[in-house]
């Protein structure tokens, strides 16, 4: 495999971990996602398709085997395979894995007004603190 870790959430019912392989430039070609629903789902085109059920403080051991030539890749979960997938974007290679808490950021853009007369809303909300645990990685070429 490419990729080998496991991970540990210590919640189901809130937070989102994003786990996404990246080319050299940032751009992602695989993500995965552990969220609300409690489960481990990954992007597949425009959609999300749920991969396996977790319980929480329950390690969850991911290996993850790319071609990049063809864009498809293999996972399994807890030694237990899941199907092939279709990545969701074209890259040359992977050189980097990201682990973001929360969705992708895009705000602020290249469109976003330099000179703003307004807050933002929401922005004294705070979020459920929620955890989730790296419990090991290895990478092979």
């Amino acid at each position: 495999p490419l990729l080998d870790f496991t991970i540990s959430a210590g919640q189901t019912e809130y937070g989102r971990l994003e786990i996404e392989l990246l080319d050299a430039k940032g751009y992602p070609c695989i993500r995965l996602q552990l969220d609300s629903t409690g489960y481990l789902s990954t992007k597949v085109g425009y959609r999300n398709k749920n991969v396996f059920k977790y319980s929480k403080g329950e390690p969850l051991h991911i290996t993850i085997s790319l071609n990049c030539k063809n864009r498809f890749y293999s996972m399994s979960v807890n030694g237990k395979p899941a199907q092939n997938y279709l990545c969701f974007a074209p890259v040359q290679s992977v050189e980097r894995i990201a682990f973001r808490t929360g969705v992708v950021r895009r705000f602020p853009d290249a469109d976003t007004p330099t000179d703003q007369d307004f807050d933002l809303k929401g922005t004294e909300e705070k979020e459920k603190e929620a955890v989730f645990e790296i419990l090991g990685l290895e990478v092979k070429n």
